[in-house]
């Protein structure tokens, strides 16, 4: 029971380390992103899956360089599928940016990808 514990103390996002202002940062960032979304739907559909993309990117990388510098510990279970993790984020938010420069998938199928890569990490 101590052991679920402390996993759930480490991964909680109301840590109390973190000060009322990055709540209220981070608050005012989804509710804007929010009205962006709903208020211009025509641009907010491609621009939203960029910066999923982009996520996914910066995720992966740092998915990639994490499983290799610290390939010798076994902290989690799950650490020897970092580099399988970082691989498929890497691939599946390359597949969505490229495609918002070169227009290769429909909006659909883009989604369905990087669905797959938020699945994957």
């Amino acid at each position: 029971m101590a052991q679920a514990r402390s996993f759930v103390h480490r991964g909680n996002p109301f840590r109390t380390e973190t000060t009322w202002r990055v709540v209220l940062i981070q608050g005012l960032v989804a509710l804007g992103i929010g009205l962006y979304t709903l208020l211009a739907e025509d641009s907010a559909r491609q621009t939203i899956m960029l910066l999923i993309g982009f996520f996914l990117l910066v995720n992966g990388l740092q998915y990639a360089w994490e499983g290799i510098r610290n390939r010798g510990e076994r902290a989690d279970g799950m650490r020897k599928y970092q580099l399988g993790r970082a691989g498929i984020g890497i691939a599946t938010s390359l597949l969505v940016v490229i495609d918002r420069v070169r227009d290769f998938m429909g909006l659909d199928a883009s989604r369905v990808v990087a669905g797959l890569g938020l699945a994957g990490m």
